[in-house]
């Protein structure tokens, strides 16, 4: 996920946590600080039970700064395991 500070401001200790029932889907463990105007891509590492039925899930994200916070929702696809 691609992240850019647009205040004007630099943006300190920036992470990404999932939230909701199925945030143990996602994991990151980036920290990244920002300058004015920069954009850094944070690698999400998705790991779907063996158990989930296929279907398209709304997964919210929170990116979490010093300076405050902002939640973007991603979409995650599981298909059916037996091609």
């Amino acid at each position: 996920m691609e992240i850019r500070s647009r205040e004007g401001i630099f943006l300190n200790k920036c992470t990404i946590k999932a939230e909701g029932d199925k945030a143990s889907w996602i994991s990151n463990t980036q920290v990244e600080g920002l300058s004015p105007g920069e954009k850094f891509v944070y690698n999400l590492e998705i790991a779907v039970p063996d158990n989930s039925k296929p279907g398209n899930y709304l997964i919210p994200l929170e990116i979490q700064c010093d300076e405050g916070s902002a939640v973007k929702n991603i979409e995650v696809t599981v298909y059916r395991n037996n091609f």
